[in-house]
């Protein structure tokens, strides 16, 4: 009787101590491809090691630390409203947002700022816009007060900034469209990630050769995978590891 007692208890403490290594998360990232980050098209999972070079490394850093993680794609706005609401544990990739706070955690130092150092990359924001379109034609249509066609990507916060600040913007889900527009003189000019841009311009062929990045950057920032308050209490210790672990995954990766 003492041995079936000694054994249960054994039995017992081994899966009191599985569930407590085990933990799930569900992560989203978005619908369109953006190579080399984020690969496949749709809803579509495609086989680990072949997701993109983010999502490979958050695979390997959740591994490394007993995290199990659940991958959907959804439209890219309705990642960040789900994580806001709680509905999903994480997203690929986002800004800092300060109006997410206290529901979304960052990874940050311990006097509470950001810590880049534990980004997962840096987002460079241009316009992009036709050869033909010269500057001389901009600044004549900023002085005569004609509004310029600007196109961005829906959720994105360079988007969100551009709208704040009084900007008309024609938002869009594809990017490959709003270059498209660009050169068929649809849109003055569309607003992405200089990082992102050459794979979907090298696939437009002549469209994309005709397209040209507009300097400075509007924005230049870093992004992070950021997690939900509730999903960091369960173990802030680990997902504070996984967060080390991942920016040091992503500055060993030979991919951007």
């Amino acid at each position: 009787m003492k041995s079936f007692l000694l054994s249960l208890s054994l039995i017992l403490f081994t899966t009191s101590i599985t569930h407590a290594r085990a933990l799930s998360v569900t992560v989203c990232y978005p619908l369109i491809s953006h190579p080399p980050y984020f690969l496949g098209q749709g809803i579509k999972i495609p086989p680990k090691g072949q997701r993109g070079s983010i999502v490979n490394a958050i695979d390997e850093a959740a591994s490394q630390n007993d995290i199990n993680v659940n991958w959907i794609r959804l439209p890219w706005k309705r990642c960040l409203v789900q994580l806001f609401a709680g509905e999903i544990d994480s997203v690929a990739t986002s800004v800092y947002r300060p109006q997410w706070e206290p529901n979304v955690v960052f990874p940050s130092k311990s006097d509470g700022n950001l810590d880049e150092n534990r980004s997962v990359g840096q987002a460079n924001y241009h316009y992009y816009q036709h050869k033909q379109y010269s500057m001389d034609r901009v600044n004549t249509d900023i002085l005569s007060r004609q509004p310029l066609r600007i196109g961005s990507p829906r959720g994105y916060a360079v988007t969100d900034l551009l709208k704040n600040n009084g900007m008309k913007i024609i938002e869009n889900l594809d990017p490959t469209k709003g270059f498209q527009r660009v050169f068929n003189g649809q849109l003055d000019r569309y607003v992405f990630g200089e990082e992102m841009v050459k794979p979907i311009l090298d696939d437009m062929g002549e469209a994309g050769a005709s397209i040209m990045r507009v300097d400075p950057p509007i924005l230049t920032t870093h992004v992070y995978i950021p997690l939900h308050a509730y999903t960091y209490a369960q173990d802030a210790k680990r997902f504070e590891k996984f967060w080390t672990d991942l920016a040091s995954i992503r500055k060993n990766q030979v991919l951007p």
